[in-house]
Formats: structure tokens, C-alpha cells, sequence
């Protein structure tokens, strides 16, 4: 069977030899994809080397379609797929977003700390006055 196609085909193997040079494979690489029909093409419509202002136009529009298919599309689907990578790792909790709390001795002698340094000096200056004695006790 044909690779490209999946055609079955039938070679006899006797008269088959191994292609050994670079040329000889790309030019059955290029065979191997070639129909009838695209050989029929080609003579029809035979390609001359002159360029007229209408193929340099219609390549001139051409030109961001291609950018586009080329650029555009693959840089947005793989930021696509980044940002879904981290959002799933941002909603999941995983590293490096992960967010862990731990309720030990040392972080409850750490808070009251910073409650007794900072909780008068607070009250002073953004508590009412009715609020004192109720900060004293807290203190």
C-alpha cells in the first residue's frame, strides 16, 4: 500500500532497487504525490516565467491571508492553550499558585505581636473615641 495515498499496488520484487542519492528520493517524494491529473494540468496550462501586474496584485492580497494562516493563528492558539494551563493551575490551586495557610505557634505568637504593635497607634488615629477601652483590653 501507498504511504501517501493508501492505495494498494503491486511491485515485483525482483527488479526493485533501493534510491541512494538525495535527488533521486526528492524526486519520488515529488512523484509520489503527483496524479494524472496534475500531470494533465501542467500541460494545458504550461507556466511561463513572466510575471504580469495582475499576479503581483493578487500575491500582494494574498499576502496577510498568508501572514495571518502563518503568524497570527498559531501564536494565538498556543497562548490560548498557555493561558488555559494557567487558569486550570490558578483554579486548582497548583503550584506555583498554590496558597497554603498553617496555623502554627509561632504564626499565633507573630500575630498577637503585630496586633499589640500596631493596634494602639490604629485606634488613635482612625477609631473613636468610645472605642478606647475596648482596644485596652484587646491590647
Amino acid at each position: 500500500a501507498r504511504e501517501d495515498t493508501g492505495a494498494q499496488q503491486r511491485a515485483d520484487t525482483e527488479w526493485m532497487e533501493p534510491i541512494k542519492s538525495a535527488t533521486a528520493i526528492e524526486a519520488a517524494a515529488r512523484a509520489a504525490f503527483q496524479t494524472s491529473r496534475s500531470e494533465a494540468q501542467k500541460e494545458i496550462h504550461p507556466k511561463d516565467e513572466t510575471n504580469t501586474f495582475s499576479e503581483f496584485f493578487l500575491k500582494a492580497l494574498s499576502w496577510p491571508v498568508i501572514c495571518c494562516r502563518n503568524k497570527v493563528i498559531p501564536f494565538y492558539r498556543r497562548t490560548r492553550a498557555t493561558s488555559k494551563k494557567h487558569i486550570a493551575l490558578m483554579l486548582y490551586g497548583d503550584s506555583p499558585y498554590a496558597c497554603k495557610l498553617r496555623a502554627t505557634g509561632i504564626n499565633l505568637l507573630a500575630l498577637c505581636s503585630f496586633v499589640y504593635l500596631f493596634l494602639e497607634v490604629v485606634s488613635l488615629a482612625f477609631f473613636p473615641a468610645r472605642t478606647d477601652f475596648a482596644v485596652a483590653v484587646v491590647g
